[in-house]
């Protein structure tokens, strides 16, 4: 508590020493990252507008962009406005927390390089419709010269102990469960070593099948509403850079945050590259296999490119950039952020941060590589982890910044990682404060995954908390590093590690399950939520479910501490049912009808394929079309005959709820899913029903059902469609009329045998074959009475 006090003291008074008599409104210049290399975006404002001031998007006019607001458009005109974008696209008031800053009313303005932006800012902050004007800034990545001879992570495991104690961390967790988002110049997502621990936007993945930039999910389309299109593993802020390095993307924002630098995918390596998959490295929160024990997920947002600095190539940033994506991380579930980079207060990076904060995001901030106490705005925060670097022996790091506003420090000298050369995917081993930094963030990912409850405080002070105190190894920086190097065995040594299993996880309803609680940490207490409504609060408990796929948590009461876990997705009871819903339809010879199978589902359904078999096709009836208009599956985008025998009754059609379109799956509930027409034949034998039935057609096609979890078969109840013969009506040809007259004479008067359904001869329903029934069938054929009906 104490260097928190300090700490706002500190920047009150950095604050007046850089900024003296600066109007409160108005924000010149941040602290910077590099003092060197403090530099301003030539002809770009960023500017956030009063509360219900809103442009009409009106870009296009004669001498310059407009945004159809008066007075603000006199100025747009004055400084020849170029163009103009939302700072965060989708940004609503409503959707902020109510202790988050609005984000709705910022807005990037870009103008020719010559304009005077001192001028137009203070004509700009002048206004009475705009709240606030910024700068936008460059900022650059924090990194030494690599020394390619560390070949090992020391920093993860080392002898003389001067590394964060990850392989004892991981006894209590590896990670898993949680988003972690690394904000720098992209990721090499298809990396080896990455791929599998690639966060994949549930939003946008619309076959829900967790395929790392899957094409098949890709259709122009923003289909969970976030303001950005098809962004299936996070975004590429990057537009317009300048000077940008030959084969570098500059151009403009889209959905592939790919690594041309290679600075974000080492940082995103140390986060969560895929551990004991038996290539590569090892991540901090990288799991222990995929298969099993899947770790984080990195959140690609590329805010960084390379750039031409003097014939060398080298990384930077533009703030505004940061700001959109530190918005995006906390809008799409990240729980931590790492922040690679330099950083000054402009480009809406103050709003953005407040933002984050308020969503509960823990940012990591790279404390720079000056050898100097001088700190960027980011890392001047006091709601920001700002990370020293230290080397294997637990000494500052020759380059490192250091402060007393400094948090912790964590290693940064020789760290071996991940890399994209070009987008070439590789391994290299890099210095900096940035690669401190993202060993916070991985130590926040074990942290979130061991107990999801702590609130953004005190995962930041459990980090703080327990770091090893490396004072006495650092004479002349006592009190500058930090409270000391990360230590991340400490760090999860006292959060309660809890955990369960079950069996069985899938079968028929009503399905009994057992539950055991195989928590690490002893517990005193347990509360089970079941996913159903129930819950429990024995150690191991029974629970029977009906139909329904359940997600399943477990809360524990321990001496040190509250434990959680939950389990998504954990537990299928099957219950789902597929009957024909007018089963024994009857028709009459040559008559239209329709046989509707309906379907009882308790989870949703993404895909159906329904092969079947019609028996007496075509002797009974042909098969006219197999449609899903009027039913619940009238919506799915696919709909496919992926076998068509129809003539003698075999077909398999196959549904999908989204085809590229990002329509949802089949929600759970009863009615109709097909529908069959079909034509009786004339003369059809009634004792020859046409029956439907599922089968498996060629030993290919087999009746399933596919869940976003699973596939499965559900239980089929066969449906007829039976011939339905009037009575009188004796040669089955759906007509009463002078043959039938004939025919019923001969039997009566002439000892004719019977037809093979004699009850049609009684047409008066008398029990008897007489006079009485021809008379009532020739009243019918002849003069118009009524149709022989039984009661």
């Amino acid at each position: 508590m104490l260097k928190r006090v300090i700490r706002s003291l500190a920047c009150g008074a950095v604050y007046c020493l850089f900024v003296p008599g600066i109007a409160s409104a108005m924000v010149i210049a941040g602290l910077p990252a590099h003092p060197a290399q403090v530099e301003r975006i030539p002809g770009v404002l960023v500017v956030n507008l009063e509360p219900g001031v809103k442009p009409n998007d009106l870009k296009a006019h004669p001498t310059g962009a407009v945004m159809g607001i008066p007075g603000v458009d006199e100025l747009n005109l004055k400084f020849d406005l170029q163009n103009y974008r939302a700072l965060f696209p989708g940004a609503q008031p409503t959707k902020a927390p109510h202790n988050a800053p609005d984000l709705s009313g910022w807005y990037v303005l870009e103008f020719d390089e010559s304009v005077d932006l001192d001028r137009a800012a203070a004509e700009y902050q002048s206004d009475p419709r705009v709240a606030k004007v910024e700068y936008d800034f460059y900022a650059y990545i924090m990194r030494s010269p690599n020394d390619p001879q560390f070949s090992q992570q020391w920093d993860l495991q080392q002898f003389n102990d001067h590394d964060i104690d990850a392989t004892e961390a991981w006894d209590n967790t590896v990670g898993g469960g949680v988003i972690l988002a690394d904000t720098d110049t992209g990721v090499q997502w298809n990396h080896e070593d990455l791929y599998d621990n690639i966060w994949v936007n549930p939003g946008e993945d619309l076959d829900s099948d967790g395929v790392v930039m899957d094409a098949s999910d890709i259709n122009g389309i923003d289909d969970d509403g976030n303001g950005y299109v098809d962004d299936l593993i996070g975004w590429d802020f990057v537009s317009g850079g300048s000077a940008v390095w030959p084969g570098e993307d500059g151009s403009v924002q889209d959905n592939d945050p790919k690594d041309f630098n290679g600075h974000g995918t080492h940082t995103s390596g140390t986060i969560a590259a895929v551990t004991n998959n038996g290539k590569g490295v090892a991540g901090i929160a990288g799991g222990f296999g995929p298969a099993t024990e899947p770790g984080c997920k990195i959140m690609c947002l590329r805010m960084g490119y390379s750039f031409n600095d003097g014939g060398v190539e080298n990384g930077r940033t533009h703030m505004d950039y940061v700001a959109q994506a530190f918005r995006y991380a906390a809008d799409n579930g990240a729980v931590a952020i790492n922040y690679s980079f330099g950083s000054s207060s402009g480009g809406g990076i103050e709003a953005a941060t407040d933002y984050a904060v308020a969503h509960g995001l823990v940012i990591s901030a790279a404390a720079g590589n000056e050898n100097s106490q001088s700190l960027g705005y980011l890392q001047s925060r006091n709601d920001v982890l700002c990370v020293a670097s230290t080397n294997q022996g637990d000494q500052k790091s020759s380059f490192s910044n250091y402060s007393p506003l400094v948090d912790v420090s964590a290693p940064g000298s020789s760290i071996r990682s991940t890399v994209s050369n070009h987008y070439s995917p590789s391994y290299a081993t890099y210095g900096g404060t940035s690669m401190a930094a993202p060993h916070v963030v991985g130590l926040v990912g074990l942290i979130r995954t061991l107990n999801p409850l702590l609130t953004r405080q005190e995962a930041f002070d459990i980090i703080i908390n327990t770091a090893d105190d490396i004072d006495a190894l650092n004479p002349g920086y006592a009190g500058l590093l930090g409270s000391g190097r990360i230590n991340a065995a400490n760090a999860v040594a006292n959060l309660a590690s809890t955990n369960f299993d079950a069996a069985p996880l899938i079968g028929e309803a009503p399905l009994t399950v057992q539950f055991n609680d195989s928590s690490k940490t002893p517990a005193t207490g347990w509360t089970w939520d079941f996913g159903d409504g129930d819950s429990a609060f024995t150690q191991n408990p029974v629970h029977v479910y009906g139909g329904g796929l359940y997600e399943v948590s477990l809360r524990t009461q321990t001496v040190i501490g509250q434990g959680f876990k939950i389990k998504t997705n954990y537990v299928t009871a099957l219950a789902e049912t597929v009957v024909t819903a007018n089963a024994s339809v009857p028709a009459g010879p040559g008559q239209a009808v329709m046989v509707e199978l309906s379907a009882t589902n308790f989870q949703p359904v993404t895909e159906l394929i329904f092969p079947f078999i019609a028996t007496n096709i075509p002797a009974t009836a042909n098969i006219d079309s197999v449609v899903t208009s009027g039913c619940r599956t009238s919506y799915f985008e696919y709909f496919h005959f992926d076998y068509d025998n129809r003539f003698n009754g075999q077909m398999a059609v196959r549904l999908r709820a989204d085809n590229g379109g990002g329509s949802a799956p089949l929600p759970p509930g009863s009615g109709p899913i097909l529908r069959l027409w079909m034509t009786t034949v004339p003369g059809a034998d009634p004792d020859l029903p046409v029956v439907i039935d599922t089968a498996t057609l060629l030993g290919t096609y087999a009746f399933q059902f596919q869940s976003p979890v699973l596939s499965y078969q559900p239980v089929f109840y066969p449906g007829s469609l039976s011939i339905d013969v009037a009575r009188g009506d004796l040669n089955y040809d759906g007509l009463l009329n002078v043959t039938d007259v004939v025919a019923e004479v001969g039997i009566v008067f002439r000892g004719n045998p019977l037809p093979p359904r004699a009850f049609l001869v009684d047409t008066n329903c008398d029990g008897q074959y007489s006079l009485q029934d021809v008379i009532r069938l020739i009243e019918h054929v002849f003069r118009g009475g009524t149709a022989p009906v039984c009661p």
